[in-house]
């Protein structure tokens, strides 16, 4: 099966186009996605932290302390972790931050709110 063949998914027929999508198609594109969700969130832990999962930042622009990969304030990470009910809550624990931030991004968080200037800054490059 190479790029673009492989079972029909789904054919959505409208008035402007006709538009056809197999299996592979799908995967290619989830692929894709995925990777550009892994170089995003390595460039973002990057500018939070310098990619140090024991990063601390005593007085974040709020004046809170930040922690961890990805500089979590405490309150933060406590909302985070009760929203999705994760089970890693070591806020020091670079794992736990990786599927909390991911969490996140598929429970659809806004993240230019969370982190503003590390956010603006990937998007825009």
């Amino acid at each position: 099966m190479g790029f673009g063949d492989g079972e029909l998914k789904e054919t959505n027929t409208n008035t402007d186009y006709v538009y056809a999508q197999t299996y592979s198609d799908v995967y290619i594109q989830t692929k894709l996605q995925k990777l550009l969700l892994e170089r995003r969130l390595l460039l973002l832990r990057k500018c939070e932290s310098g990619d140090n999962p024991k990063a601390l930042n005593p007085a974040d622009t709020n004046g809170k302390r930040s922690s961890g990969l990805y500089q979590f304030q405490d309150t933060t990470w406590e909302a985070t972790i009760k929203r999705y009910k994760l089970e890693g809550t070591d806020i020091w624990n670079g794992q736990h931050q990786q599927v909390a931030v991911e969490a996140m991004w598929y429970g659809g968080e806004n993240f230019y709110n969370h982190f503003p200037t590390c956010w603006k800054a990937i998007v825009l490059n």
